[in-house]
């Protein structure tokens, strides 16, 4: 089996993915996640539901390439609709646009606008003092000299000045957060979204588990943080895929099996 990196690239998500330079790698697995874990289970509760109609039970094919294709709903359509194969870093949803865009900050942090609608837009420009860029929002043409002024302009104040700046105004911007910042965000806090480990095994070290993102009302994920020992299961696992009782003494007589 090929490794996440690879279907990607085969999907042709790594070719949209980094700078105009060079494709990029992904910080997370998208395909093994996205196009993989997550297509398995929809396949599963489709099928389940299925059964309760047809009466019977059915295969559930799932592949790691065709889970990565199927992310690619906006990139098709913009291949479509513009005539030509979008640009790596140069279109709309690959930072392209400045009301679109990842800017950094001058204490080398980074903060992301989705200014997509047109009042979020109209009322960015008009905080940094650059109401003149309004009408270009969409004009390909004119991106390079927007971004160019934008990013040297967010480049003038740090992080969390420009998150106080835009506190009150609703225009769709926030920190990019890393992790540690991340687990200490309110709105993760509140959604048990990660569950800190400490000391795991007597370690000394804690270990970070990612919370339940599914919220069900009647029925909430509990999660249970415990790790089988090493070959804990062993023996259990032999017997329910047919091995006898009496054949797992003899390998762990002979050393076979600890």
């Amino acid at each position: 089996m090929l490794p996440g990196i690879n279907y990607l690239s085969l999907a042709g998500v790594t070719s949209l993915t980094g700078t105009r330079n060079q494709p990029g790698m992904s910080g997370v697995q998208i395909a093994d996640i996205a196009g993989g874990s997550l297509q398995a289970v929809s396949a599963i509760l489709l099928a389940l539901l299925a059964r309760e109609k047809i009466g019977r039970g059915q295969y559930c094919d799932i592949a790691m390439l065709d889970g990565a294709i199927s992310l690619l709903a906006y990139s098709l359509a913009e291949w479509s609709g513009l005539g030509r194969l979008p640009l790596c870093n140069g279109e709309f949803i690959t930072g392209g646009y400045a009301c679109y865009q990842i800017y950094a900050t001058a204490d080398g942090k980074y903060v992301s606008l989705g200014a997509v609608e047109a009042k979020f837009w109209q009322r960015f420009c008009e905080r940094i003092g650059r109401p003149e860029y309004i009408p270009y929002q969409w004009d390909s043409t004119r991106q390079e000299e927007i971004l160019a002024d934008i990013r040297a302009i967010m480049a003038g104040r740090t992080q969390q000045e420009w998150v106080d700046y835009f506190a009150d105004e609703d225009i769709c911007f926030t920190p990019v957060l890393n992790l540690e910042e991340m687990i200490q965000h309110p709105q993760v806090r509140d959604r048990n979204m990660v569950i800190i480990m400490e000391d795991v095994q007597g370690s000394g070290k804690n270990m970070v588990l990612t919370g339940c993102a599914i919220k069900l009302s009647h029925t909430p994920a509990v999660v249970k943080p415990v790790f089988p020992e090493i070959g804990e299961h062993t023996e259990a696992i032999l017997q329910e895929i047919g091995y006898s009782r009496e054949e797992i003494i003899r390998w762990k007589e002979e050393k076979i099996l600890a």
